[in-house]
């Protein structure tokens, strides 16, 4: 039976924004997935370079606008402006140390040196959608009391089936 011409319509959207229906194997992939998955090092360069870049733009501005007062009146405003870059900077960088140990049919997304900032069971899991695949591919792990949004760093990438490596690196 074919589907009605809305649900093709919002098909279609949801693809053309980056969101892949899951393959039925996704799930069995991930249960038997075993190891500790990272950022890789050129990875962690591009994204430390862009860091610094931000922080040091915000400090820059920040810097400036004690200096100047060509800002006149929205003087206020750019200096939260430049704040918030600043913050936004340093919200990236902490998310650089963040890891994914699969062991036992269990995700655990860990911090720095082993710090748990969550763990679940995979045996629960209800379905996996792969998005975000042009700029930062992820994967939404969805259980019947929650979701969690995990990176698809290329070393997991590397670890789950040819289909879903070749699905998530085209543009």
């Amino acid at each position: 039976m074919a589907l009605p011409a809305y649900q093709r319509a919002l098909i279609r959207l949801a693809k053309g924004v980056g969101y892949a229906p899951p393959p039925h194997a996704w799930r069995d992939q991930l249960l038997k997935l075993n190891g500790e998955f990272r950022r890789s090092a050129l990875d962690v360069g591009g994204r430390v370079a862009l860091e610094i870049m931000i922080i040091g733009a915000g400090a820059y501005g920040l810097t400036m606008s004690f200096w100047s007062d060509a800002l006149g009146q929205d003087l206020p405003f750019f200096r939260g402006m430049f704040i918030v870059l600043i913050g936004l900077g340093l919200y990236l960088v902490r998310l650089n140390r963040i890891w994914y140990k699969f062991a036992h049919g269990s995700i655990s997304a860990l911090r720095g040196k082993r710090k748990v900032l969550w763990q679940e069971n995979l045996a629960d899991l209800t379905y996996v959608v792969l998005a975000g695949r042009s700029i930062n591919p992820f994967l939404t792990l969805r259980w019947p009391h929650r979701r969690r949004r995990i990176e698809l760093y290329d070393s997991l990438l590397r670890e789950l089936s040819p289909s879903v490596a070749d699905r998530a690196a085209r543009p």
